[in-house]
Formats: structure tokens, C-alpha cells, sequence
């Protein structure tokens, strides 16, 4: 977790004042936590909503150019990729 919070204060110092994070978690519950801790500082998208199995994560197109365009990606689980 160390190098993900050190990535997101490298690209939070980059950003301009006043922008918002693009953020893409891969489960409700990492998005929840990233959406409390950033507050209105970012848009903060789940791959899987609530409920949702994250072992079965196939991201739609939509979901992959938001993975592509975000600012940060939070990952939860050992070997995902």
C-alpha cells in the first residue's frame, strides 16, 4: 500500500489546483475508502459494484479507457494484475 499512497502524492502534486483525481478501484469497498479519504478531490470509479464477485473482473471497453485516462488505479488482492 506504501507505493500506491507515494503515486498518488506524486500525481496529486502534479495536478493542477483545483482538478479532480480520476480514480479507478477495483472493488466497492477500495472505492469507498479512496472516495472518503479524497472527498470532492476525485471521481472515483469501482469495477465492481456491491455485491459483485472481484474474482470475475472483465472490464467492459468502457471500463478499460477509464483505466486508461485515470489518474491512479487502485488494486486490492495478491497476483491481480
Amino acid at each position: 500500500m506504501t507505493v500506491v499512497l507515494l503515486s498518488v502524492g506524486t500525481v496529486a502534486a502534479s495536478q493542477s489546483v483545483g482538478a479532480t483525481l480520476e480514480v479507478v478501484a477495483t472493488t466497492s469497498i477500495v472505492a469507498e475508502v479512496v472516495g472518503r479519504v479524497a472527498g470532492d478531490g476525485a471521481e472515483v470509479l469501482a469495477l465492481v459494484s456491491v455485491g459483485g464477485d472481484p474474482h470475475a473482473i472483465e472490464p467492459t471497453p468502457r471500463e478499460l479507457a477509464s483505466i486508461e485516462r485515470a489518474d491512479v488505479v487502485f488494486i486490492n488482492g495478491a497476483g491481480s494484475r
